[in-house]
Order: structure tokens, then C-alpha cells, then sequence
């Protein structure tokens, strides 16, 4: 009976470590998309696009727990070393764990890293897409425009109303 009950719960505990919340991102995950609703969803989101502006969106498993953040994005040079295209320091809500770059301009076709860290250079989140077509003839912004929120500002801008 003791041996039933004990796996019985150790089953139980291992099936809600692999459960998912539904529509969110890993911790620490970079996602992207061609932008983003009111609700913070990212619109057509892959990792692959024929369009050079694209938005990013950081997933971070905690608080930013800071005033700035650093934002890097590196193009992948086969036979070459990652060249730097943009790395910028921006201001943000130390209470967010999600922050979004949309309408970002991409110089070129090619792979793309992206990375969210502290300015002590932990990272907090990262991803890679890939541009396949370039389609629009703009330099990216020096200074990024962002947004971002928490998952409990999310959570309660969707709540029900009682």
C-alpha cells in the first residue's frame, strides 16, 4: 500500500514538472514574429521570414531586476566570425520579464542571434531567426523602440471581471 501511494505521488510530481502553460514562451526565450497585438501575442510567429522587419519578443523566467538591459543581435558569417549589428542599452521596468522590439529592420538577408542580458552580461533570454528576402530598404535604429510588461499584468489585464 506504502509503495502504491509513494509512486502514485512521484508520478504526480514528475507529470506537473513536464506540463506546459499553454501559449507562453520558455524562460528565457527570444520568439518573433511581424508584430504585436494589444494582448502581447506576437503576430505570424516563426523563425524563419521573407521580410526583413520583424519584431522580437524576450521571454525571461524572472524580473529584469534592473533599469537597463543590453540588446545585441549578431549576424551569422559563414567561414567568418559573428559580425555585430546592433547592441544598445535601453531602459526598461525593472518589474517586466517580457519586453518586445517591434518593427525591427534587418540590414540583411542571413541568420540572426538576438540576446536580452544584464549590463553585467548574464543573459536573460536568446534566439535565432532567419531572414530569407529583404524587402524593406531601412538602417536599424541605433536606439530600438521597446514595450514591455509582467506576467501578472498580463494575467490580470485578462482576468475576469467579477
Amino acid at each position: 500500500m506504502k509503495k502504491t501511494l509513494f509512486a502514485a505521488i512521484m508520478l504526480s510530481l514528475f507529470c506537473c514538472l513536464l506540463q506546459t502553460t499553454p501559449g507562453s514562451a520558455a524562460s528565457g526565450e527570444a520568439k518573433f514574429g511581424t508584430g504585436v497585438t494589444a494582448d502581447w501575442n506576437l503576430v505570424n510567429e516563426a523563425r524563419e521570414f521573407n521580410t526583413n522587419l520583424i519584431t522580437c519578443g524576450f521571454f525571461c523566467a524572472k524580473p529584469f531586476a534592473a533599469m537597463k538591459v543590453t540588446v545585441s543581435v549578431y549576424q551569422q558569417k559563414p567561414q567568418q566570425a559573428e559580425l555585430l549589428v546592433l547592441r544598445a542599452d535601453i531602459d526598461v521596468n525593472p518589474k517586466w520579464n517580457i519586453l518586445f522590439l517591434p518593427d525591427l529592420p534587418m540590414p540583411s538577408t542571413g541568420d540572426f542571434t538576438f540576446t536580452l542580458s544584464t549590463l553585467a552580461g548574464d543573459v536573460l533570454a536568446d534566439g535565432k531567426v532567419k531572414i530569407a528576402e529583404k524587402k524593406v530598404e531601412e538602417e536599424i535604429p541605433a536606439q530600438p523602440s521597446v514595450s514591455g510588461t509582467t506576467l501578472e499584468g498580463l494575467f490580470n489585464k485578462f482576468k475576469p471581471k467579477n
